[in-house]
């Protein structure tokens, strides 16, 4: 994939259009950042992303990832000017969509990449997910006007995760992209293997447990994973990293609790302090998620302090 490098809006599409590229305006994400998709006569196409400045918005921390994944021969983007030779132009999502039984079989094979990830030394100076460091990131959750009251239900579902954490997940020392999702992966219909993947969403990557991004894969706030797709992912994960299949299960529900109650929150405070509201329609998908994850055997100890958030919330 080619991405054209990031400069002030104005002047990257006067340049793009000065070279011939066409410029279409794709979705945004969460943050600031804005994405144009370039194509030229030939209909070539490449990705300009707009983050403000290139020492801004997480871009530094995207271009030593990505440079790093393509390191590891794993698929990722490749930044240039406005000139490329060959782009991704499906999304996963999208590929998906058009083939519903291809699921199950895409999201298993997608793992494949994992094992390049989780047994490499990754870039310095990443962050790390320790248990204590897991439950402070739930905090966006208590954040919100409706539930800064709730000091006390706070302090002990952060507790009761660290906890699960301690209990369910191993030593945090593998590289997790941490938006591993189908929405960040570029369908190559034409290549093989883990090259059939292009990477995207590289620029939040930390060292986790191993099964963190494969409960962002399936545990998906944005998309319901199939139960097939879910049920055969843990055991191609299990499969690749020699665990057992309960293993697998805890450690991903564990995960997939702290990072969705730190998405709920994170989406409810975008929607109150920006007036993103296009957020609020993933939360119920999002604490749906939440309670079945509480519910798995292993999180017993915070099925309940769970369940009385959610009941506060109403959803």
């Amino acid at each position: 994939m080619s991405l054209v490098e990031p400069l002030c809006p104005a002047g990257a599409l006067e340049q793009s259009l000065n070279s011939g590229w066409t410029p279409r305006a794709m979705a945004g994400d969460a943050s600031s950042r804005r994405y144009w998709r370039l194509v030229d006569d030939a209909g070539r196409t490449a990705i300009l992303m707009d983050s403000g400045s290139p020492d801004g918005n997480g871009f530094p921390a995207f271009e030593t990832m990505s440079r790093h994944l393509s390191d590891l021969g794993l698929i990722a983007p490749r930044i240039v000017h406005v000139s490329c030779d060959r782009c991704f132009a499906v999304k996963l999502t999208e590929h998906m969509r058009m083939n519903r039984l291809d699921q199950p079989a895409l999201l298993a094979s997608l793992l494949d990449v994992q094992p390049r990830l989780g047994r490499t030394s990754p870039p310095p100076g990443l962050a790390v997910l320790t248990p204590d460091h897991g439950s402070a990131l739930v905090s966006p959750m208590f954040e919100t006007a409706a539930i800064t009251v709730l000091a006390d239900l706070q302090m002990e579902i952060r507790s009761r995760i660290g906890d699960a954490m301690n209990r369910s997940c191993d030593a945090p020392t593998s590289l997790s992209l941490r938006d591993f999702h189908a929405e960040n992966v570029i369908w190559r219909a034409d290549e093989t293997g883990s090259n059939r993947f292009g990477l995207l969403g590289l620029q939040e990557a930390f060292i986790a447990p191993g099964e963190y991004d494969l409960a962002s894969l399936l545990r998906n706030v944005r998309r319901d994973v199939s139960a097939e797709a879910h049920d055969l992912s843990l055991a191609r994960f299990a499969t690749l990293f020699g665990k057992s299949l309960s293993a697998v299960s805890a450690a991903c529900a564990t995960l997939a609790v702290q990072r969705n109650l730190r998405i709920h929150g994170i989406f409810s405070r975008l929607a109150e302090k920006t007036g993103k509201t296009r957020y609020l329609a993933f939360l119920l998908r999002t604490a749906r998620l939440i309670r079945e994850d509480a519910a798995h055997p292993a999180l017993a100890p915070l099925a309940g302090p769970v369940e009385r958030l959610m009941r506060y919330l109403k959803t």
